[in-house]
């Protein structure tokens, strides 16, 4: 992304985004698909007590389910920086830690008794929900904050993020 923009080519830098996010989120499905249908096995290569397995069961579980969100976030967050947008980075996860993640987690964990389990769910949660936007630099990459929940519609074949159907990995695209 930023070598595009250090070229002048903004179309370029988004198409490159989008495809990164894309890629990403393919893997990354795949990936924590396999999380969550092998998880015992995965913990039992590392530990014969029955009583950790037993603990690692949910952790794993919502690494399986929370990766695609996780690479969504970390690939848009890279394409921002790319494109120099680290001010408006610094606010949302500044405003997302501490005023999404910290009372999600305490709720859940604390009060609710969630436990460790609680944490990590509402720290999937907030990192779900909280895809970076971009600011003043919006028409550099492209006109459309990325947003996860746009991002997965846009990858599951819905046009609109102006991706060109040569370079896009959606569904029945080659």
């Amino acid at each position: 992304v930023g070598h595009a923009l250090g070229a002048g080519d903004a179309e370029h830098a988004r198409r490159s985004g989008w495809l990164s996010a894309r890629i990403g989120f393919l893997i990354s499905m795949a990936l924590g698909t396999l999380f969550v249908a092998l998880r015992i096995p995965m913990a039992s290569a590392f530990t014969t007590d029955a009583n950790v397995i037993e603990a690692l069961d949910p952790f794993i579980l919502l690494l399986g389910i929370g990766l695609p969100f996780l690479v969504m976030h970390f690939t848009l967050a890279g394409a921002l920086r790319g494109a120099g947008d680290t001010k408006w980075q610094a606010i949302m996860m500044f405003v997302a830690s501490y005023c999404v993640f910290l009372p999600l987690a305490y709720s859940l964990a604390g009060l609710m008794n969630g436990g460790a389990v609680g944490a990590w769910f509402g720290h999937g949660v907030e990192r779900a929900g909280g895809g970076e936007q971009p600011s003043s630099d919006r028409d550099r990459v492209g006109g459309e904050a990325p947003v996860v929940a746009r991002s997965v519609a846009a990858f599951m074949g819905e046009r609109g993020d102006g991706a060109d159907a040569g370079e896009s990995w959606g569904p029945g695209e080659h």
